[in-house]
Formats: structure tokens, C-alpha cells, sequence
């Protein structure tokens, strides 16, 4: 007899439509699609088995309902003095248990294909806000969902050890910022009207426009015109000797409107004048135009103009042009320290008193020859 079985676990449990007085039994085989089954049985009782008796053809009683075969336990309970073979359906955990001799095993088959894949499921809710506010002088823009800093909201740093700058950023500062100039390797400070200054390679000063109706353009040399209060005032320089070349300052940073302030650079680079006229080059030596008040010139000027350069073509460019300014005054004879020169004339000569070379008047040849 094959050890195929059925196990009735109560009245409440017959299919629809079948009574107990019937004696009927309906059930699928162990694979689904085959044809359903019907059995007549006698003295059929709760926990009852159904055995499959190959020689006959037929499903007959069980031990559960007293026949032979093994014993079905249905509940919380572990059955005692199980026999071989005995089964016990666990309603606690749903689980199928055999009696192996010893224990009763769980009763697992081997894991199916799986199945295809669901429908994914519909959205979940939302979750938590992130940050919700912020304690000056950070801040948070719920719209963006950003953090910041208000740097208006602190007064000052102390006992910092150092900043560091983000070297490979390329930010134009505007004007109360600090920021790292990769292309000079150095700290730039953001002056008004877009006026950079690169720290440690850029000397100027702070002026003011001395004309009350017209603007001084960038890229001008100016000189000294008197002063407006503790600020230097310039006007376009005249370098043809009509004044000392002392009173250089250096050439316009920026525009500086009539009767304004702005910047002139002493020493260091100007960027973005135009610097491709007829004749410049790179490398060029740039003077004071002796000819036209305040413009620049590749051609030194001839004597008493002021004969020193001031400044270099380092780009040219109509428009991104740059020069390097070194405006500094040439010296005169009578700047020397060991020269002492009074009322110069015609035919002076310099004479040395053993003390200093002084000039002296009416000497003829022969007095300097010592004849």
C-alpha cells in the first residue's frame, strides 16, 4: 500500500454542498489540473485519513479513522508516543511536522521557482522635513531647501588660526571680499567700481579727480595737483619739463569721474586697457608722452621731459590688455647726495671743493686745465 494520504479534519470542513451522511469525499491529487476524486467511506470520524491502496485502485480508511496507516494530529499539542511516520500539523505556526523516530521534523520540500515579480506597490508618505530652521548666522531657505551664512550676522572672528582659501576657485571679488587670485598666486581685496587689489604685488593710492568737469579715463598718467583734505588730487600729467618729475603719482587704476575718488597704481599690473597701438610690442618700455598731457608713449622723450620709464607692455590686447607700472621719479643731477648746485647758467661748470662738486661760473679753459 502507498503511503499517499488524505487527512478530514472536521465535519465543518466538508466542500460546499456535501454532507457528512454522504460519505463523499472530493479532492484534488498532489498536482493541480488532474481529475477530482470521489470516495465512499463508512464510519468516517474527525482527524479520519485516507490512504491510497495501489492495488486496488482505491482510497480506503486510515488509522485516524481506524484503519492502517499513520496516525494526523491537528493542534497546539505534540503528540506523545508517536510511531514512525506519525504526522502532526502545528495550528500555532502552521507548520507540518513527521515523526522520524525520534522527533517530530519539520516537513519542508524543496524551495519552487520563484515568481514573477508584483506590481510595485503605491507610494509610501512622505518623510520628515530635513531642517526646518536655523540659529544665526547660519540660515536655511525652506523654498530651495539650502543652508547658508550670514556673515552680517557676525562681528568678528577671534583666536583663528588660519583661513583657507580654495585655490582652484575662480571668483571676481566684489567690493569688502577676499579671495585667492590663481593666476598671481596671491590674496585679491575687492575695492569699489569692480577695483581689485592683489596683495603684495599691487601699491597705489587712494585720489581724487582735481578737475571739476572732466574724467581722468583708466590707463592715465597722472602727477600731484594739490589736495582735498588728507586724499592726494591728480590731474593728468604735463611731463615736459614744465614741472619736476617729482610729482609723479603713478597711472589711473580705473576711470575717476570729474571731482571723484578712484585709484592709481604705483607699482604692479593693470589688466584690461588697451594696449595694441601702431608700434607697441610686448616687452615695450612705456614713458610719460611729453606731447600730450596723461598719455602713455613707447618713444623716450627727448630733454628736460621726464625721460624715465614707468611703465612695461606685458600683453597686448585692444581691450585685455595689461601693463606692469613702476612709476617712480628719474633722478636729477642736483639730487645727488655729494652734488650742490646753485642758480645753474649758461657754461656753468662742476667743480670739486674737496668737499662736494658745487657749480662755478666765468672759469675759462685754462683755469680748468690749471695753465
Amino acid at each position: 500500500m502507498e503511503n499517499k494520504f488524505l487527512f478530514y479534519q472536521a465535519v465543518s470542513a466538508l466542500p460546499e454542498g456535501l454532507s457528512l451522511s454522504d460519505y463523499q469525499w472530493k479532492f484534488y491529487s498532489d498536482n493541480a489540473g488532474k481529475q477530482i476524486l470521489t470516495v465512499t467511506l463508512t464510519d468516517v470520524t474527525d482527524g479520519q485519513t485516507l490512504v491510497y491502496d495501489a492495488a486496488s485502485g482505491q482510497w480506503v480508511n486510515g488509522a485516524g479513522g481506524g484503519g492502517t496507516g499513520v496516525n494526523v494530529t491537528v493542534g497546539t499539542v505534540e503528540p506523545t508516543d508517536p510511531a514512525t511516520g506519525d504526522i502532526w500539523f502545528d495550528t500555532t505556526d502552521d507548520t507540518l511536522y513527521l515523526f522520524d523516530g525520534t522527533v517530530f521534523a519539520a516537513s519542508v520540500g524543496p524551495v519552487g521557482p520563484k515568481g514573477d515579480t508584483g506590481d510595485t506597490g503605491p507610494a509610501g508618505p512622505p518623510g520628515p522635513t530635513g531642517v526646518v530652521a536655523a540659529t544665526s548666522p547660519i540660515t536655511y531657505d525652506s523654498g530651495t531647501q539650502t543652508v547658508g551664512f550670514d556673515g552680517s550676522a557676525v562681528g568678528n572672528l577671534t583666536e583663528i588660526d588660519y583661513i583657507d582659501f580654495d585655490t582652484a576657485a575662480d571668483h571676481d571679488p566684489e567690493e569688502g571680499e577676499i579671495s585667492w587670485d590663481a593666476d598671481f598666486d596671491t590674496l585679491v581685496v575687492g575695492l569699489p567700481d569692480a577695483v581689485n587689489l592683489r596683495t603684495g604685488l599691487q601699491h597705489g593710492f587712494r585720489v581724487k579727480n582735481a578737475s571739476g568737469t572732466t574724467a581722468i579715463d583708466k590707463g592715465k598718467v597722472v602727477m600731484f595737483a594739490g589736495a582735498a583734505g588728507d586724499t592726494v588730487s591728480v590731474t593728468p600729467a604735463s611731463s615736459n619739463g614744465s614741472y619736476d618729475n617729482n610729482y609723479i603719482v603713478g597711472i589711473t587704476y580705473q576711470e575717476i569721474a570729474a571731482d571723484d575718488f578712484g585709484f592709481v597704481m604705483q607699482f604692479g599690473f593693470i589688466d584690461h586697457i588697451k594696449t595694441d597701438y601702431t608700434g607697441w610690442a610686448l616687452g615695450d618700455l612705456l614713458y610719460s608722452d611729453a606731447s600730450n598731457p596723461g598719455e602713455l608713449t613707447k618713444t623716450q622723450p627727448a630733454a628736460p621731459a621726464w625721460r624715465k620709464p614707468i611703465a612695461a607692455v606685458t600683453r597686448v590686447n585692444a581691450n585685455s590688455g595689461r601693463i606692469i607700472v613702476r612709476a617712480l621719479p628719474s633722478s636729477h643731477l642736483h639730487d645727488l647726495d655729494d652734488v650742490q648746485i646753485t642758480s645753474a647758467a649758461n657754461n656753468d661748470f662742476l667743480v670739486y671743493d674737496g668737499t662736494e662738486w658745487v657749480n662755478q661760473n666765468g672759469l675759462t679753459w685754462g683755469q680748468i686745465a690749471g695753465v
